[in-house]
């Protein structure tokens, strides 16, 4: 069993990895859930689970052996995808956009939450940002790879947490620069790319547009 604290407590079989399938009958759930309240929002899939909507990995063979040898032919680029793929994908990030009352946040936020644990048992990061991740990839990652990491712009956002603290089984993190604003609801500002992004568009690696989902 799992215990998984993230503004409620939850008990869990296993966290199970997000699957492309999963990822549809979660969509398809969450507009039934909230056929009204989604309409205020823009919901946008980023971070690495929305790479593979655009990139099945296909060409990489999943029972190949890699000595340093294949490594070492490798392109920057070639070994990022790789690394990301042997990795698999730990969770779903989710960024809403576009209301502005604090009450439909967070309860959209809470449901996004609930919903992946209790029937999924996937881990869904979400946050609400003032800024349209659209804005953010064109200004900053969309044509930025390779780019040395000085000529890497960002671009701060203010975001809003269901909390500061993830913790599994009782060991996680504390988000030390998010302050609450209200029982359930916190508040930060960020910066994006982060310097770990920065650090892979540097790499060649290539972020794709942000999804946006619909019913």
């Amino acid at each position: 069993m799992v215990t998984i604290e993230y503004g409620s407590k939850f008990t869990i079989d296993k966290i199970k990895p997000p699957t492309l399938e999963m990822f549809e009958e979660w969509k398809k759930d969450l507009f039934e859930l909230y056929p009204t309240e989604l309409l205020d929002f823009d919901v946008y899939v980023v971070g690495g689970f929305n790479n593979f909507l655009y990139d099945d990995f296909s060409d990489i063979d999943i029972n190949k052996k890699y000595f340093q040898k294949d490594l070492e032919n490798m392109s920057n680029e070639e070994l990022v995808r790789l690394d990301k793929f042997l990795c698999g994908i730990f969770d779903i990030d989710i960024v809403l956009t576009k209301c502005d009352n604090l009450k439909s946040i967070k309860k959209i936020m809470t449901g996004i939450v609930e919903l992946g644990f209790k029937k999924y048992q996937t881990v869904f990061d979400i946050a609400f940002w003032d800024t349209s991740p659209d804005i953010i990839y064109e200004n900053c990652y969309l044509g930025k790879e390779n780019c040395k990491l000085d000529n890497i712009p960002t671009q701060k956002v203010k975001a809003y947490l269901l909390s500061n603290i993830l913790k599994i089984n009782g060991s996680g993190t504390i988000d030390d620069e998010a302050k609450q604003i209200e029982y359930g609801l916190w508040e930060r500002y960020a910066e994006y790319p982060t310097i770990k992004q920065k650090q892979l568009l540097s790499a060649n690696y290539k972020y794709f547009k942000p999804t946006l989902i619909k019913k």
